[in-house]
């Protein structure tokens, strides 16, 4: 679908089927050095944010979803509910804050640009058609956020998958409840139904945890050779969570240890 998909939008049969597989698999890699830019076609740019969307979902629920022939399945899981919410937020918080600060002269074209990257990086895919690098500093955080928590978990995408971080959140609810409501209070997290046992908390928080100590060790020694922290956290974390871009840090000439 990927494939006639993409040769219907304008691509050859050679590049449909290179940039299918790599959008599928979430891997980002383009026959073309300008990736996704070489194209410079909105058609070829829906597309992609279409299909890398749907690799960034639970493949169990889809296969849940076309057994039973129930779309209601998938409108009814919480990771995927949650990922399109965070996901269209980002794309429309941004759009209009790229256009206001002047980065785009009008809205259209902040919306194709901003949608187009904030999808291709929060889903770990790693295309571009922009220079992204000389967006505002709140742009290139949001990107990072998204980066690591926006894919589901049984999807092709990388990162700390967005269960983790909405186990995260509503174990900190929790807390919060406990400390503001009085102690005989009976009080259990709670997630798509189902009580959170306690060695799923800890299991989440472990892996959240283990990535973002993996994230500053790897930082630091960008910071010790002098790279700007922003530009140097961009590419940490993207060559953490799987998603490949560079703000020009990564390059041929990098010091072995950065390597």
């Amino acid at each position: 679908a990927c494939i006639l998909s993409l040769h219907w939008a304008g691509m050859n049969w050679f590049d449909s089927i290179c940039q299918s597989f790599s959008a599928m698999s979430l891997g980002g890699f383009s026959p073309h050095d300008d990736s996704v830019g070489y194209f410079n076609s909105v058609p070829i740019e829906v597309v992609l944010s279409i299909f890398e969307v749907v690799a960034a979902g639970n493949f169990a629920t889809y296969y849940l979803m076309l057994r039973g022939r129930n779309a209601r399945v998938l409108f009814a899981d919480k990771e995927i509910i949650s990922m399109g919410a965070l996901a269209a937020l980002g794309v429309l918080g941004v759009t209009f804050y790229l256009w206001l600060d002047g980065v785009y002269p009008n809205l259209l074209t902040s919306l194709r640009y901003t949608s187009f990257n904030l999808i291709t990086i929060g889903t770990t895919c790693g295309y571009a058609n922009t220079d992204f690098a000389k967006w505002p500093m709140f742009a290139t955080m949001w990107m990072l956020f998204l980066s690591s928590v926006l894919v589901c978990s049984g999807s092709t995408g990388g990162g700390i998958k967005i269960l983790r971080f909405l186990v995260l959140l509503r174990f900190l609810q929790v807390l919060v409840w406990r400390v503001c409501l009085p102690r005989h209070a009976v009080l259990e997290p709670w997630l798509a139904g189902r009580r959170l046992e306690e060695g799923e908390i800890q299991e989440a928080l472990l892996v959240i945890f283990l990535f973002i100590g993996v994230i500053v060790l790897s930082w630091l020694p960008f910071l010790a050779y002098g790279y700007d922290p922003i530009n140097a956290l961009f590419e940490v974390v993207s060559a953490t969570g799987t998603v490949g871009l560079s703000t020009g840090v990564s390059n041929p000439h990098l010091a072995p240890l950065l390597k």
